[in-house]
């Protein structure tokens, strides 16, 4: 493998990753911009080997049975598990699981600071704030970062909250900030990204509150280009429209189709590049949108199934509501389809709605190709925001930001079981370890009753050890919560005998516990003997799963 040579993480990225050092506003303390700590650095591990992966390097590429090695935060290689040198790397046992580019959100808003009332060169409206940057305050915090994390997504740009000339974009991980305070803060990718413009009203509850509509948020938008222009063509000081003449793209968010189109005359006015962060219900509209041709970040909000309980509540659903539903998931298909730029945010869902089952509904109900879903999440976003040489994809050189999952990504059964995010491991909430997994042989109670019982995650079936080719039955009120367990077990002899269960996993690795018999009779078990280990099978995801034999 070609030896790499990097200096510190920053200066690694690209001359548009670099964390722009003209920042309006100071950073506080609690920035991701503020400087780490003064102090001895971490000597904590940062070389892993994730071995025995199936890759899914970018978007219709898979590779099977390969290493990802990953370094000072970077990936270091994508090879055949026979030709990986996995010497000084700490390896990650990923037989059975896919590996993913982590994800990358454009959709996430944060609060950031407004300027002073009195900070001279101040617009006159407290709604237009383009100095306002997202990464001059807090930034992404760790709840919603945590929520990403578990989502999938390794990155994400963040725009500063409400008004209409909101402010500037940057680009955040999503990492947990580490243990150790000289290791700093997860870092910025990128500040300074995209403009963020907004259509919104004034809420100030004055009876003067201006604009009260969205053609009056028009209007502000266009009298603040034309000042900007002016300002720019006579040499004026106009330091509160400096921003506007900076070379980014802007993004409008458009919480309704038809403010697509309002977006599309106002970046033809004024000639810049425009992205736009839409409703869900661009399929609406789908022609004169797509005629725009502007990039568009879509949210996956569906709506719920119309109520059919009673013939009274059929009548009352009208033709736009079973549209609605139908339609819904087909949107990021027909905006694909129609030949523009998407991509999907996490953010924006109904109250209730879960991402990984929107998603799966706009790929089986809505069409969506599933290389086409995957490219929305990873490669199609870090082309917008320009960073196509950091994130995205899993290749050498970039950052190593990639998700394990246990089967492939969009999978209903799929869990996603870490994220490793500028190098760093995190394990994830889908990464249950369950201790018991396996097959045990056990004697129940005096009548010596001789059952094999398998644990496999959640899920609890027995049969008897006597009967090879008898179909296992499903244990009833099974409880598993780590290495111990609760269950009933209800013999299928014909005679209603029912035995009820709990142990635990001990520490020499037997199972202790007690149970009751179908005569009411309590008894105990403990202190099995070892006898075999039939097989060894990795699991997916868990600890080496060891299926084995015990006896009384």
């Amino acid at each position: 493998m070609p030896q790499t040579h990097r200096v510190s993480f920053f200066a690694a990225a690209s001359a548009g990753a670099i964390i722009s050092a003209a920042a309006a506003a100071a950073p506080t303390s609690s920035s991701p911009l503020a400087p780490p700590p003064n102090g001895m650095k971490s000597a904590e591990p940062d070389a892993w080997a994730i071995v025995g992966a199936t890759v899914h390097p970018r978007p219709g590429v898979t590779l099977e049975g390969h290493t990802v090695l990953i370094a000072d935060g970077f990936i270091e290689g994508v090879v055949p598990e026979t030709e990986a040198d996995l010497a000084g790397f700490r390896t990650y046992d990923a037989q059975g699981m896919h590996v993913y580019a982590a994800f990358i959100d454009m959709g996430i808003d944060v609060e950031a600071p407004l300027p002073d009332a009195n900070e001279p060169g101040r617009h006159w409206h407290h709604m237009v704030t383009p100095r306002r940057r997202a990464l001059s305050g807090d930034g992404l915090l760790e709840t919603n970062r945590q929520r990403l994390r578990g989502l999938g997504f390794g990155a994400a740009a963040v725009a500063p909250k409400d008004g209409i000339f909101r402010g500037v974009s940057g680009i955040v991980s999503t990492a947990a900030d580490p243990n150790d305070p000289s290791q700093g803060k997860a870092p910025a990718y990128a500040d300074g990204v995209f403009h963020m413009i907004g259509f919104d009203r004034d809420r100030s509850g004055t009876t003067r509150a201006y604009p009260g509509s969205v053609m009056g948020a028009v209007s502000i938008i266009r009298q603040t280009y034309a000042d900007s222009r002016w300002a720019s063509a006579t040499g004026q000081n106009a330091s509160a429209l400096t921003p506007m003449s900076l070379p980014f793209p802007v993004m409008f968010d458009c919480p309704a189709e038809l403010m697509v189109l309002l977006a599309d005359d106002l970046a033809k006015e004024f000639e810049f590049n425009a992205m736009i962060r839409g409703s869900g219900t661009e399929y609406r509209r789908l022609d004169a949108i797509a005629q725009a041709g502007h990039p568009i970040v879509v949210p996956l909000r569906f709506p719920a199934k119309p109520d059919l309980s009673s013939p009274g509540a059929i009548d009352a659903i009208d033709l736009a509501t079973l549209m609605e539903w139908e339609q819904a998931p087909t949107n990021p298909r027909r905006l694909h389809d129609a030949g523009l730029a998407v991509a999907i945010t996490s953010a924006n869902l109904p109250k209730g709605a879960k991402f990984y089952d929107n998603l799966r509904r706009a790929i089986g109900e809505g069409g969506l190709d599933q290389d086409d879903a995957l490219a929305m999440l990873t490669t199609t976003p870090a082309s917008l925001l320009g960073m196509s040489a950091e994130l995205g994809s899993v290749e050498t050189g970039k950052i190593a930001s990639v998700l394990l999952t246990s089967a492939p990504v969009f999978d209903k059964d799929a869990q996603r079981r870490a994220i490793f995010i500028d190098g760093r491991l995190h394990e994830l909430k889908d990464a249950e370890t369950f201790p018991l997994d396996g097959t045990w042989a056990i004697e129940l109670g005096d009548d010596q009753t001789q059952l094999r019982i398998t644990f496999d995650g959640k899920k609890v079936t027995f049969d008897h050890e006597s009967d090879d080719e008898a179909e296992p039955t499903k244990g009833r009120n099974a409880t598993i919560d780590g290495p111990s367990f609760r269950a009933m077990l209800d013999d299928d002899n014909g005679q209603g005998d029912t035995y009820i269960l709990s142990g635990t996993l001990t520490a020499d690795g037997t199972i202790a516990g007690s149970g009751i018999n179908p005569q009411g009779n309590p008894f105990q078990f403990a202190e099995f003997a070892f006898i075999q280990e039939r097989k060894r099978v990795l699991h997916v995801g868990r600890a080496d799963r060891v299926v084995r034999e015990f006896v009384l």
